[in-house]
């Protein structure tokens, strides 16, 4: 009987741990993986994973229509691009030549990307001659 008791209270304080965690997450304006569709949730996850910054992150969590993260994602690049007068963007097309590169040689279990040598590679190593 009185390891029942010990369980059951155990467990609504588990519950309720969980409960607040939710509601500060709430609070500090972060959004559930499923709040935005798939690809917003890829881009973030995936193509700039090692890229953006928690600031960024946080305030692309916070925008309200695609049409407001379609323009936080041109602007992402906008400003990684090293010469802004240049409309390719060599930074954005090396990095997404590094993911593909990852994905298509690291992987195992896990996708390239999801590797620490992935992730390494993606990183830093040096943008190919041309």
């Amino acid at each position: 009987m009185h390891r029942f008791g010990l369980t059951h209270i155990l467990l609504r304080g588990f519950f309720v741990i969980f409960l607040a965690t939710i509601a500060l997450a709430a609070m500090n304006g972060q959004t559930s993986a499923t709040a935005l569709s798939a690809p917003y949730q890829k881009w973030l996850d995936e193509d700039v994973r090692y890229l953006i910054t928690d600031e960024e992150r946080t305030d692309f969590a916070k925008l309200e229509s695609d049409q407001q993260r379609d323009k936080f994602i041109a602007d992402f690049w906008k400003r990684r691009n090293p010469n802004t007068d240049s409309e390719p963007n060599r930074f954005k097309e090396e990095h997404y030549r590094r993911l593909d590169y990852v994905n298509q040689h690291f992987a195992a279990k896990v996708p390239g990307y999801r590797t620490d040598r992935g992730r390494i590679y993606i990183l830093i190593r040096p943008a190919r001659r041309a």
